[in-house]
């Protein structure tokens, strides 16, 4: 398995960990669940599937409806 160093500043590194106790995740797994969904979201793109959109965009807007 690849490893990677992350740098990360004061601010991010709270926010990184306050995101990963609430849901009850270290903060490596995190960030591994992160990744993973950020590839498959760029597979899905990739192979024609999926809009130009983060996920957050997109919850958005379904949200607005």
């Amino acid at each position: 398995m690849a490893t990677f160093d992350l740098s990360l500043n004061e601010l991010e590194s709270q926010q990184l960990m306050a995101v990963a106790a609430e849901r009850q995740l270290t903060p490596e797994a995190l960030i591994t669940r992160w990744v993973r969904e950020r590839l498959a979201h760029e597979r899905e793109r990739a192979a024609g599937g999926g809009e130009a959109r983060s996920p957050r965009a997109r919850r958005d807007s379904e949200s607005h409806r």
